[in-house]
């Protein structure tokens, strides 16, 4: 599940710079990974680092919320805003995901280390 959720934050980034590249160009991939997919690279950091399906789980689900949010900004910004200045929201698209992907981040942080600490624990002799 390691590697699924690393492809899937590979394959979001890349959905991402795609579209980025479609409002502005070449100049928007830099910008996607950087100020937009910088969430997915965490993300694939934590999966690397936690081995629990639990907390796999969480990150797999935080990826999927994280592209969700994304593609719903995206059509807001090109469909339905007429605001020159509404691509400026991609800036903060991963800050305004922090306080959901923190929660599942921390939930999967909590889970690996509850598995870890059960595994060191002798077992009660009865």
């Amino acid at each position: 599940m390691k590697g699924l959720n690393v492809a899937i934050g590979v394959a979001a980034m890349s959905v991402c710079g795609l579209l980025l590249w479609n409002l502005s160009g070449w100049a928007a991939v830099p910008f996607a990974v950087l100020i937009v997919g910088w969430p997915w690279v965490v993300d694939a950091w934590f999966s690397l680092r936690h081995t629990t399906s639990g907390a796999q789980g969480y990150l797999a689900a935080a990826n999927t919320l994280y592209g969700g949010w994304f593609l719903y900004l995206y059509d807001w910004v090109v469909n339905r805003c007429d605001d020159p200045q509404c691509p400026v929201s991609f800036v903060f698209a991963g800050v305004y995901a922090l306080p959901i992907l923190g929660l599942f981040w921390w939930q999967a942080a909590r889970h690996e280390s509850n598995c870890v600490t059960k595994e060191q624990k002798p077992a009660a002799a009865g």
